[in-house]
């Protein structure tokens, strides 16, 4: 069953996704910057869209394809920009997209076991329990 948040984050998604391509394909005339700098502003979006992408999910849902996804979808941005009247692409760039990425997944993954933690003890320990290293079999 859909619930208004469900809804709400999979349209916040929908969004991010959009936002993401117009700012990366707006040529260069049309941009406004800001006084972060080109890569702060690449490390900041990405990192929104992992966290939206990640909290719109499913609880259960591995974070590693959802980063793979992410960081393909961030190539093709960067690549896009060579038909961007004067953009380029840049691997600086797009490096600090994917650390955004990663760092916005891991974010995620950090706020997922605290919340599991709070809300629920026992199913918390059941799982850390079993990637114990130190449980025998």
């Amino acid at each position: 069953m859909e619930t208004p948040l469900s809804t709400f984050g999979k349209a916040a998604l929908a969004g991010c996704i959009i936002v993401l391509a117009i700012l990366a394909w707006t040529p260069a005339q049309g941009m406004t910057r800001t006084p972060l700098g080109n890569h702060a502003e690449h490390f900041i979006a990405w990192l929104g869209a992992a966290m939206i992408f990640g909290l719109a999910s499913r609880p259960t849902a591995p974070v590693a394809p959802q980063c793979l996804l992410l960081i393909f979808y961030a190539a093709i941005l960067e690549c896009g920009q060579l038909y961007a009247p004067g953009r380029q692409a840049s691997f600086h760039d797009f490096a600090f997209s994917a650390g955004g990425v990663l760092f916005g997944s891991a974010l995620v993954v950090l706020a997922r076991r605290c919340w599991l933690r709070w809300t629920n003890p026992r199913a918390f320990r059941a799982a850390t329990a079993r990637n114990d290293p130190r449980r025998t079999a």
